[in-house]
């Protein structure tokens, strides 16, 4: 009696698939012949290992590379009086990068790494000497209207993050205004140096002597001429309180100054590229900027 009786038998039967079915669900899969078709047009090792082997190595690599960048540990430094061929790298001391050359360069050339990039790439970014400070005089003019002590030091800031030449880092202008003198922004444990790398003075002697070499070159190491504001003595102190309205005016009548400010004259040789003349607060002269 607890056997299943014909009729629950053939029912379970009849929910089975039928022939027809299972012939149908068998069909409309890959046949052998499918199978191998796809198989063959994968790779074989034969053909793996071929293109493997058109990889290049690690040796292929080094020699690659060493034929493309040359290292001469006796020019690795950087220095005008070595010749450098294309491929060789070089060291700038002034801001510690590595740069390729892309062009050959003659000895005793002014073409220098970080303002020559028609013959000279950065390869590598490396630190510059802590004591080692950019000055620039700025490729662009202002009036008398220099907003302030700030608006100077913004514009020499501007200048130096949108070269290639200075190295970066703080700027301020050698200015000196009621509440600020030249002195404040120069430190005697640091060496100035134009963006070529040249050496301007050591310290306060920037201030105190005549510049090893003039400080002519802006932030882009072009060369550049004029006056420049300063209203500064060559002892680094002011010549008058408030000239131009503390340089927030570009009036030609200032009532803290008889004659103007004092700037400075570059390219002169002396200590006139501090102060050598003065200029109406109307009148355009460039600044010079200083790295901090």
């Amino acid at each position: 009696a607890a056997k299943a009786d014909q009729t629950a038998v053939d029912n379970a039967l009849a929910a089975k698939a039928d022939t027809a079915t299972v012939n149908t669900q068998l069909a409309a899969k890959a046949d052998q012949t499918a199978v191998d078709n796809a198989l063959a047009a994968k790779a074989d090792t034969a053909t793996v290992n071929t293109q493997l082997a058109a990889k290049a190595d690690k040796s292929a690599v080094e020699t690659a590379l060493q034929s493309t960048l040359k290292f001469n540990n006796s020019t690795l430094l950087w220095s005008s009086a070595y010749e450098y061929k294309v491929g060789e790298v070089a060291r700038f001391s002034f801001d510690g990068n590595l740069y390729v050359a892309v062009q050959n360069v003659p000895s005793g050339s002014t073409v220098r790494p970080n303002t020559h990039s028609s013959h000279w790439v950065l390869l590598v970014e490396g630190q510059q000497p802590a004591n080692n400070k950019a000055v620039f005089a700025t490729s662009q003019v202002y009036s008398g209207n220099l907003g302030g002590s700030t608006g100077a030091d913004a514009k020499c800031q501007s200048l130096a993050d949108a070269s290639d030449a200075a190295p970066s880092g703080v700027y301020k202008a050698l200015l000196s205004t009621s509440s600020t003198t030249a002195t404040g922004v120069i430190k005697d444990e640091h060496i100035y140096m134009r963006v070529d790398g040249r050496t301007v003075a050591t310290g306060s002697n920037l201030l105190s002597s005549t510049p090893s070499w003039e400080i002519d070159l802006d932030e882009n190491g072009n060369s550049v001429t004029g006056h420049v504001w300063t209203n500064t003595n060559r002892f680094g102190q002011r010549i008058d309180w408030r000239v131009c309205n503390d340089f927030t005016s570009s009036s030609t009548v200032d009532m803290y100054s008889n004659n103007g400010s004092g700037v400075g004259i570059i390219g002169t040789g002396s200590f006139t590229w501090l102060n050598g003349t003065v200029l109406s607060c109307n009148n355009n002269a460039r600044l010079y900027c200083v790295q901090q």
